[in-house]
C-alpha cells in the first residue's frame, strides 16, 4: 500500500474529522461567538483530537483554547 492510499484509508476512518466536513453532535463552546460560528457543531468537537495549524508560532494559539480547558477543570472538580 503506497503512502497516499494509507493516508487516505486513515482520513476515512469515522473517528477522524476534518474542520471542512460536518461531524454529527454539538460541539464545545470555544468561549469565542464568532469562532463557534465558523465551527461544524457550534464549538470545538467533543471526543476527538484537534489539531492548530499556523504559519507561525507563539501568536496567540493557546488563547483559543483556554476558555474551554477552564471550563472543563471547572466541571473536574465541581462533579
Amino acid at each position: 500500500m503506497t503512502q497516499h492510499a494509507a493516508l487516505q484509508q486513515i482520513l476515512k476512518h469515522p473517528g477522524v474529522w476534518q474542520g471542512r466536513s460536518g461531524h454529527g453532535g454539538q460541539g464545545l463552546a470555544t468561549g469565542y461567538a464568532q469562532l463557534d460560528q465558523h465551527l461544524p457543531q457550534g464549538g470545538w468537537p467533543r471526543g476527538m483530537l484537534t489539531e492548530l495549524l499556523l504559519s507561525t508560532e507563539g501568536i496567540g494559539e493557546l488563547s483559543l483554547l483556554l476558555p474551554s480547558l477552564i471550563r472543563l477543570d471547572q466541571q473536574c472538580w465541581v462533579g
